[in-house]
């Protein structure tokens, strides 16, 4: 299942960085800041190494939203 993120805030529990992230399903998971950065990174780096599929992507979602 894809979950897409609407929003992450930062916080400080116990001295430690994480962030909550917020779905637009409306669950929502806790991550150590390190981690989520991680993730992100990942994501880019994936992202950016697949342009033509990502271009692709987003014209499918122009076309019929409720798809995603």
């Amino acid at each position: 299942m894809v979950k897409i993120v609407s929003a992450v805030r930062k916080f400080t529990k116990d001295n430690e960085e994480h962030v909550r992230v917020y779905y637009t399903d409306g669950s929502e998971k806790i991550f150590n800041a390190f981690e989520w950065k991680a993730l992100v990174k990942e994501g880019k780096d994936l992202w950016d190494s697949h342009p033509e599929e990502v271009s692709q992507i987003r014209s499918d979602i122009d076309v019929d939203p409720e798809k995603f």
